[in-house]
């Protein structure tokens, strides 16, 4: 009833991104919002969030976090977490200024499942596509929130 295409998707995946979402969700009515952002990327992002995790320095990071990501053989959460992890440790940038502007740029949220199983089910692609998409809505200053 959501409207989700889950024609295209094999049912492990399903099975997967909601085994990820249920303990988010107290009703049943809650899984589409918490599922939605597997689905599509998001078309505006939490107003509160934007304003913590995409500050000037943000775009950056994110076009950078991208590269890493693009960089990555096996898009596998394992895998993308140490390239990430080990970039941010050659930075010098805690964490968190990587990892919530990601979080932010693939879901729209600043809370969701763990971030590494969200980049991999949400597949390679997509979301380096999402990071980038964020990193220019921070440099052109239109970010959309709601």
């Amino acid at each position: 009833d959501a409207g989700f295409d889950l024609e295209s998707r094999p049912s492990r995946w399903i099975d997967d991104i909601i085994a990820l979402v249920t303990e988010r969700c107290t009703l049943l009515s809650d899984y589409p919002h918490a599922l939605d952002f597997f689905f599509t990327a998001p078309k505006v992002f939490e107003a509160k969030g934007a304003k913590k995790a995409f500050g000037t320095e943000a775009g950056e990071r994110l076009l950078n976090a991208a590269e890493v990501m693009e960089s990555v053989e096996s898009f596998d959460q394992v895998t993308v977490e140490k390239a990430l992890r080990d970039h941010v440790e050659a930075s010098g940038v805690g964490f968190g200024k990587i990892a919530q502007p990601i979080r932010l740029a693939v879901t729209g949220r600043m809370a969701s499942p763990g971030l590494f199983e969200v980049l991999e089910y949400v597949g390679k692609e997509e979301s380096i596509s999402r990071v980038r998409r964020a990193a220019e809505y921070i440099a052109s200053g239109d970010i959309p929130v709601g």
